[in-house]
């Protein structure tokens, strides 16, 4: 067969025919063509606001946890607060998928010492309705847990002993009727106490060895760290900034000439200084929590007042779970 014949019978007349098989290709195949962006981009935009929900989400158990560690766990008229302040009404980060108002639910247990968030979203398309999936709805939770600070920073190079942590308590406790203290930063060996586990530890503080330049000291509860025996150098405007803050403290059961075992930590309410030899500090124990990163298992350290607030997995909430 000639090659005349062989174009007579396909319809092809040249370049002007290949151009219009191409064209009435492309006419045929627009339609999934653009359902296959449109899918792509509501797609990206979807998850795009999905991640704008679970961090809001995360936002309010997180915060409801935090004033639960401090002993002020939400009322229920504060969790709605929460969740409408924390929660997205307005998307106008996703762009092309529009995040409309949700509605949330926010559990607070201080017995299994957790909050719960959960909140449903409804996701508009951008290019959905002209396929017939016009909107999607979005329902996410999380779990916040608030426990004994595992590891601290000190906002000063001071360690408290047991005993005086004892002491303070005994005088008054960390929820109300709060006993003053005062801490001094010089080496102070006098009286002993009986730690929970039967040990003898002497002292009432123990002057720690600072972490880089700053009055400060990094340590991590059931680890010992080191002492020194001359006054941190803690300047007085530095002592004049911490009044009206809390500060942790690590809290020890056990000591040596060199070191101390920290127990716990606790946290410390400065209310007054003064500079001098030695500098002093003021103020009485209480509750502050710190947010950090998610345990790889549960803490077990002493709860002494200093907190630590984390994520945690949602399946592990125990008891009724909301709506309820």
């Amino acid at each position: 067969m000639t090659a005349a014949r062989w174009r007579r019978r396909l319809w092809v007349r040249g370049a002007d025919g290949e151009r219009g098989a191409v064209a009435v290709a492309v006419a045929l195949l627009f339609p999934l063509l653009f359902g296959a962006a449109a899918l792509a981009v509501d797609t990206a935009a979807v998850w795009n606001a999905r991640t704008q929900v679970f961090s809001s989400v995360d936002a309010f158990a997180l915060a409801a946890a935090m004033d639960c560690a401090e002993q002020d766990c939400p009322t229920k008229e504060e969790g709605e607060a929460m969740i409408s302040h924390y929660g997205i009404t307005n998307n106008s980060g996703a762009k092309l998928a529009s995040l409309q108002p949700g509605t949330g639910w926010l559990q607070t247990d201080p017995a299994q010492r957790a909050t719960r968030g959960q909140g449903t979203w409804s996701i508009r398309h951008y290019f959905g309705g002209v396929l017939g999936v016009p909107e999607v709805e979005l329902t996410v939770e999380t779990m916040a847990r608030w426990a004994g600070l595992p590891q601290a920073t000190s906002g000063l190079s001071l360690a408290v002993s047991y005993c005086s942590y004892r002491t303070a308590l005994n005088a008054g406790n960390l929820a109300s009727n709060r006993a003053t203290a005062t801490l001094s930063l010089s080496t102070v060996t006098t009286g002993s106490c009986t730690t929970p586990d039967g040990t003898a530890v002497r002292g009432a503080t123990a002057l720690t060895e600072q972490t880089g330049s700053a009055c400060r000291t990094a340590s991590t509860a059931g680890t010992t760290t080191a002492t020194v025996a001359t006054a941190p150098a803690c300047t007085a405007g530095y002592l004049a900034g911490l009044v009206g803050t809390d500060v942790v403290l690590p809290v020890y059961d056990q000591s040596s000439p060199t070191s101390v075992r920290v127990y716990g930590y606790a946290a410390f309410r400065v209310t007054s200084v003064t500079s001098g030899a030695p500098s002093t500090v003021t103020g009485y124990f209480t509750y502050t929590a710190r947010q950090i990163d998610t345990p790889t298992a549960m803490p077990t350290v002493p709860d002494l007042g200093a907190r630590g607030v984390f994520l945690w997995d949602p399946a592990d909430w125990q008891g009724t779970r909301c709506p309820c």
